[in-house]
Parts: C-alpha cells; sequence; structure tokens
C-alpha cells in the first residue's frame, strides 16, 4: 500500500514557522449614499463603493514575498419599512481582487425593541462558495454581530468542514459627546 508521502521532501513547514507573526499597516476608503428621502417614504435605497490594499501590504510567511492586491467593492440594497415598523432588505455585494469575482445576494429583516434597539436576522449566498447566516443586536450607537458561513463546495471534502464564524463590533458614527 502506497500513500505518496515521501518523509524526506520537506513539507515547507519549517519557512513557515521563521515569522509568527507579521505586522504592516493597510489602507482602505470608500463611499457610501442613503437615500432618506421624505418621512413618508417606506422605501429607502442605498449604495457603496470600497476599494481595500490599497497601499498593497506585503505578507511573507514563507521566503517569497507577496504583496495583496487591491480589493474592489461594491454593495447595495433597498431598505422597505412595513406597517409594523419590521424592516426587510434585500441586498447584493460584488468584489473583484486580481481575476477573482464574488458575487453575494442576501436578505436581512430587523426590528426595533426597547427604546433605542434593533435585533436583525439575515441570510446571504456567496455564490458557488457559501451560505451566510447573520444576526445582530444594535444599541444606541454600538451593533454587536455574529455571522456563520456554510460551506457549500467541495473544498475540504475528506476534511473538517471549512465553515467559519465571526464576531463583530460596529460603532455607528460618532457624535462630538462620545469623543
Amino acid at each position: 500500500y502506497y500513500t505518496g508521502y515521501n518523509p524526506s521532501i520537506s513539507s515547507g513547514a519549517n519557512l513557515l514557522l521563521k515569522r509568527s507573526s507579521i505586522l504592516h499597516m493597510d489602507l482602505g476608503g470608500g463611499l457610501y449614499y442613503f437615500y432618506t428621502g421624505n418621512t413618508s417614504s417606506t422605501c429607502f435605497p442605498y449604495a457603496g463603493i470600497a476599494a481595500q490594499h490599497l497601499n498593497r501590504p506585503r505578507f511573507n510567511y514563507t521566503d517569497k514575498e507577496n504583496f495583496m492586491s487591491i480589493k474592489y467593492l461594491f454593495h447595495g440594497g433597498i431598505l422597505f419599512y412595513t406597517e409594523g415598523k419590521w424592516s426587510l432588505t434585500p441586498t447584493m455585494m460584488i468584489s473583484k481582487q486580481s481575476n477573482t469575482w464574488e458575487w453575494m445576494p442576501g436578505v436581512k429583516a430587523a426590528c426595533p425593541f426597547a427604546s433605542d434597539g434593533i435585533f436583525s436576522v439575515g441570510t446571504a449566498y456567496r455564490i458557488r462558495d457559501a451560505i451566510n447566516a447573520l444576526t445582530a443586536i444594535t444599541y444606541r450607537k454600538l451593533k454587536f454581530g455574529f455571522s456563520y458561513d456554510i460551506s457549500v463546495t467541495g473544498a475540504g471534502s475528506g476534511l473538517k468542514k471549512p465553515n467559519s464564524m465571526e464576531f463583530s463590533i460596529t460603532c455607528i458614527g460618532v457624535d462630538k459627546d462620545m469623543l
């Protein structure tokens, strides 16, 4: 029985262990537009564009020097309010980095609670890659989020599923009283 394993061939692990951490500045920026319309409107479209890794930071886990490619993003959606103060938001995000495109349609529902809170839940589909489930609680100017990606690709066959989770804390706007 032959597995193809040859202990005399380097795995490259020794190169990976040369550095235990990497620290580089990574710059990005973008623009965001949200139509507020008049107070009687129940439909609010929004769109944004962004670019990440503008300074093309270096990353070297091995002896070979690599640079991150600039990533361009476009996202948009329409926030619809219902009679009971619930909102429903279909969304779309498109990104491009090097020769890789990513398309991610989704939908989110939200409802207010207490006097200053919003609870939201949603899902998105990263085409040919993963289903994303998300939930968040927004209270005043802080948003606490959790998302979980469920892989739908064959990647990881025979291995543990390459699912992932993410926690986030977002500060929404900054008032001069907060400084």
